[in-house]
């Protein structure tokens, strides 16, 4: 029999302590994914980290997978964002705010983003290393990404 692992450190509020992971899943048409590939993804991941990060969920850039995967029937939209993460509060205004800030980087660009919660309890990774960065404001990020077009 394995021993139980000890348990990640839960704040008082039953959140988890430290950088919140998140997977995005960018959904985009075959004749749009080099254009993903060369920019539009770094700007996605950045965004999203500024609008997850809050107070119960502190998330940075290096605590966001992004995956690309092809869309078949994207009607009127050039790129969806799954967000597969713990739930916040308010997702409704995190997702405005993600939106809000795609579109000052990218104005001829639609995207659509939808939330895919997960249960605190659940997940498990491989240790290893993790970047040591900071959360980053809206405004950061999307000055980030205008410095990367």
């Amino acid at each position: 029999m394995v021993p139980p692992l000890p348990a990640a450190p839960v704040s008082s509020k039953g959140f988890l302590i430290g950088d919140s992971m998140a997977l995005l899943k960018i959904y985009a048409l075959p004749e749009k994914q080099i254009e993903v590939r060369s920019e539009i993804a770094r700007s996605i991941k950045l965004i999203a980290a500024a609008a997850l990060n809050v107070p119960t969920a502190p998330t940075t850039p290096g605590g966001i997978e992004t995956v690309l995967i092809e869309g078949l029937d994207l009607v009127g939209i050039d790129y969806i964002i799954e967000i597969i993460a713990v739930k916040r509060p308010d997702q409704q205004t995190i997702a405005n705010n993600f939106i809000s800030g795609l579109n000052q980087v990218y104005p001829n660009k639609s995207f659509s983003v939808y939330f895919n919660n997960i249960n605190e309890q659940g997940m498990a990774n491989t240790e290893r290393n993790k970047v040591s960065d900071e959360p980053i404001s809206m405004g950061d990020a999307i000055a980030r990404s205008r410095d990367e077009i």
